[in-house]
């Protein structure tokens, strides 16, 4: 019989040769981007172990469903989905962005972040979600366990939330549920920068640097979640109801990246502004299956830098497709 101990053992053998083979994908000399000089061959060995270890995660993403946090952007382009969820091809001599060291490092401290306020909650005894044993890899479903339940190893993670909704092809997980004494809350956690403040708020952002406000004035600016966030929890917490959770709000959990204050939002499940953005899910499979192309957003041009950067630019402007109805709804 294999102990524990074995178990844990070979589990952590397997994790050093994932880390040798993502270290014998990395490119030999220096790792640049558009605003780095070379550096220390050590840091710069580190950025691309970064780099690789990143896109390595992300050839595991589900490209075949709509994730709920693309079609709540205010820039989402439905025509864009259509063509990956039809198994599109991208456009010829089409290259993806590089994933630079400092995108790669900031994905990195929000997860980071998103695993310190799991773990909080984990040994307060109110986190609810799928988990798995490193030992034995066996995955299930519980609030808070202390050991694996089917092996008793104490090496388990924490999987967060799946969440599926078929008939509208959504697929994505949540931050996580915060469950005590029975009473259910859908938990998002967001790690929150300069930039990111710019992107989803320029007009707060605009007024802070109009001002000449520190930034600590600039988070003190921000006082509900960003419009992004609040539809993109509407859809986990419709789907969360249609698999059975029973889930009537969410809580926020915003960290600011200069300072690592926190502030707490909730946002209460709305079933009407859920079921409008399930519906523009809907439409598009419904032109998947049709076979035409939904209309491109108000705001799409090929000047447009969502435009520019797609993988099916000259797929999508080379053609002159019937339009169906798609609206884009703020």
């Amino acid at each position: 019989m294999i102990s524990n101990r074995d178990k844990v053992a070979a589990a952590a053998a397997k994790r050093r040769a994932k880390l040798t083979a993502l270290k014998e994908q990395t490119s030999s000399g220096w790792v640049k981007d558009k605003v780095t000089k070379k550096g220390h061959p050590l840091i710069d060995e580190l950025r691309q172990y970064m780099i690789d270890s990143i896109a390595t995660r992300n050839m595991t993403r589900d490209v075949d469903h709509i994730h709920p946090s693309e079609i709540s952007k205010s820039d989402w382009c439905p025509r864009q989905t259509y063509y990956r969820i039809s198994g599109v091809p991208h456009d010829k001599g089409y290259e993806a962005g590089r994933l630079y060291w400092r995108l790669a490092s900031i994905f990195e401290e929000g997860h980071d972040i998103h695993a310190k306020h799991q773990t909080c909650f984990w040994e307060m005894g109110t986190l609810e979600g799928a988990w798995e044993c490193l030992a034995c890899e066996h995955y299930w479903w519980a609030i808070s366990p202390a050991v694996c339940e089917a092996c008793a190893s104490v090496h388990i993670e924490y999987r967060e939330v799946p969440i599926l909704n078929e008939a509208a092809h959504l697929i994505g997980h949540t931050d996580g549920l915060h469950n005590e004494h029975g009473v259910r809350r859908n938990l998002e956690m967001k790690s929150i920068g300069v930039r990111s403040i710019e992107i989803e708020i320029p007009g707060v952002y605009l007024r802070w640097k109009e001002d000449g406000g520190n930034l600590e004035g600039l988070w003190g600016m921000i006082k509900i979640p960003f419009p992004s966030h609040q539809r993109q929890v509407q859809i986990y917490m419709d789907t969360l109801n249609l698999m059975g959770y029973e889930v009537a709000e969410t809580v926020f959990i915003y960290e600011f990246k200069a300072n690592q204050d926190l502030k707490g939002f909730t946002v209460k499940y709305d079933p009407v502004k859920a079921g409008k953005l399930i519906a523009r899910a809907v439409a598009v499979v419904d032109a998947r299956d049709a076979g035409i192309p939904p209309v491109r957003p108000d705001w799409a041009s090929l000047e447009n830098k969502v435009c520019k950067e797609c993988p099916w630019r000259t797929e999508c402007w080379s053609i002159d497709a019937v339009q169906v109805g798609q609206t884009q709804e703020a």
